[in-house]
């Protein structure tokens, strides 16, 4: 072969491999291996070694390229170093902030209770020296009325100045006797009436309330003692209406008698200026009391001839 026709087919050669490098070289996106293979027409037409080469480099490349840019990139984290720093001392203010405003609540409901305590003990005591100024002037009052009636010292306890005052005068108080069993030594009359209300239920002389108290028909208005040493009691009543009179009452006293505990007690007298009724209550029997009073026996008459000189 001469050296023209060796220089001819080196080119020949070099054309035909950048004509199959140009045809077979992967578009500007990579194709796969098979998307090569249809590309030259494979199976309509049988490809030479060197296409099936080109096809098989260009999947390559293909498979390269998803890998690369499906790579997660590995990073190196440096390990974290603590570096004291001055922060502690703004760490204790927060953790004293926080504690403060935890506590906040409690300590403020504790001030809020020990005020309430502190008024309520003033309150108290304030109560209390109000009392016991006003027990004082009571007893005041009690004390001149004593004075004035004259009463002897053993008849001026407190439980008797209380008395007085509750009744308005040195009324005198004997136990056993009406007055002294029906009235406390203070002046209280829960007894009296007690016994009032007893004895006008029994007499059927009022009604119940709707929660089953009995109401009299006549309502105690008036608990008093006598100045004449009796030791009786006068008990005045007032009547709900002009439907109970003297004879609605009279009905009452025989059943006042045994629930007031006493042994006598008068008929109604009506008092026309307050249109009260009053009745006296004693524990003197009516024997006694009806009996006369023994009177002295008459000195005899002198003897005019006494004395004469016959």
């Amino acid at each position: 072969m001469s050296k023209l026709q060796k220089i001819t087919a080196a080119a020949g050669t070099l054309v035909t491999v950048a004509v199959m490098n140009a045809t077979c070289a992967a578009p500007a996106t990579a194709e796969t291996y098979s998307e090569c293979l249809t590309r030259l027409g494979y199976p309509t037409r049988t490809l030479t070694n060197a296409e099936i080469d080109a096809c098989w480099k260009a999947g390559e490349a293909d498979a390269a390229s998803k890998t690369a840019a499906t790579a997660v990139p590995t990073t190196t984290t440096a390990p974290t170093t603590y570096t004291p720093s001055s922060g502690s001392s703004s760490s204790f203010s927060h953790n004293l902030q926080d504690f403060i405003e935890s506590a906040f609540p409690w300590v403020v409901g504790i001030v809020i209770v020990i005020a309430v305590l502190w008024v309520i003990a003033k309150v108290s005591s304030e109560s209390a020296e109000e009392k016991k100024r006003k027990e004082q002037s009571r007893l005041g009052r009690g004390r001149r009325i004593a004075q004035d009636a004259g009463c002897a010292p053993d008849a001026m306890a407190p439980a008797d100045l209380r008395r007085y005052v509750e009744h308005g005068w040195a009324v005198p108080w004997v136990p056993g006797t009406a007055f002294g069993n029906l009235v406390t030594r203070e002046g209280g009359n829960a007894r009296i009436l007690q016994a009032w209300t007893d004895a006008a239920e029994l007499a059927r002389l009022g009604h119940w309330d709707e929660a089953g108290v009995f109401v009299p028909a006549a309502r105690v208005m008036n608990v008093a003692g006598y100045d004449d040493r009796s030791g009786d009691l006068r008990l005045s009543v007032s009547t709900r209406d002009y439907t109970t009179g003297e004879r609605e009452l009279a009905r009452v006293l025989p059943h006042l008698l045994r629930t007031a505990r006493v042994a006598t007690a008068s008929p109604w007298e009506r008092d026309a200026a307050k249109d009260w009724y009053a009745t006296r209550l004693s524990m003197t029997p009516e024997q006694q009391q009806s009996a006369p009073t023994p009177q002295q026996e008459e000195a005899p008459a002198p003897d005019p001839a006494a004395g004469w000189e016959w």
